[in-house]
């Protein structure tokens, strides 16, 4: 994604964040769910999720969300996405 310089510092930081998870080794994404929701976010969770389960870092998913929460407010290709390669434990 190219970044104009006329955008603000705050997605600079969030860009930089992102690509930062991409490589880092273990991840843990906490109150997912908590974010103000976009096409953007749902994008770039969809996208950091792939890249890590492709690279085989381990990723922990914090949410307080149910399973059909998490189905109204993420997209069917993120949704699906969890569904097949997470695996849900309940506390």
């Amino acid at each position: 994604m190219e970044i104009n310089d006329a955008e603000s510092p705050e997605l600079h930081a969030a860009l930089r964040s992102v690509g930062e998870a991409k490589s880092s080794y273990f991840l843990i994404l906490d109150e997912v769910g908590e974010e103000r929701y976009s096409a953007w976010t749902d994008d770039t969770l969809l996208r950091l999720l792939k890249a890590r389960f492709k690279s085989g870092h381990p990723t922990v998913i914090i949410t307080q969300l149910t399973k059909s929460e998490w189905t109204g407010r993420y997209s069917r290709p993120l949704t699906a996405f969890v569904e097949k390669n997470c695996r849900r434990i309940t506390l």
